[in-house]
């Protein structure tokens, strides 16, 4: 038999259900990605400088990855010092890729998110290279939450 205190429990139940299942982010922006690569190049915009995310300073790079499935990803956040990349490279006289001979050097394992438009300093207008103003470069990026060398 139902009564009033069975149908209380029941939304109760439901009510509490219903407030943790959507306390669950389902953004693809907050979803953490693991991946593996190699550092083979940089935001022409950008070049070398310092990047503050909403999660601290580091470098932006443009990384192939090569697990779980192969992509090129503009990443930023990468810790400053853990790469020593010649600052010859950061020319755009060749492009914004490193030179063949390096684009497999620089091995890389981290964990990332999509970054937001809100984030400082990553969604800038880029002239650089385009005949075009104000073009955004490699959207979506990515910002870097935990990364180290892999050797």
């Amino acid at each position: 038999m139902i009564t009033k205190k069975n149908i209380f429990h029941i939304l109760i139940g439901i009510a509490f259900f219903h407030l943790t299942a959507c306390s669950k982010s389902d953004d693809p922006e907050a979803q953490l990605l693991k991946a593996e690569g190699y550092i083979i190049g940089y935001h022409p915009c950008m070049a070398n400088t310092t990047i503050t995310t909403s999660l601290g300073k580091g470098k932006g790079y443009l990384i192939a990855t090569t697990e779980p499935k192969p992509d090129t990803l503009m990443v930023y956040g990468v810790p400053l010092g853990m790469f020593d990349i010649p600052e010859e490279w950061f020319s755009h006289t060749g492009g914004y890729l490193f030179p063949v001979e390096g684009r497999q050097r620089f091995k890389i394992r981290f964990t990332y998110q999509r970054a937001t438009e809100k984030e400082t300093g990553i969604y800038i207008p880029c002239n650089a290279m385009y005949p075009a103003p104000n073009i955004k470069y490699l959207n979506p990026e990515y910002i870097l939450v935990k990364a180290e060398k892999n050797q």
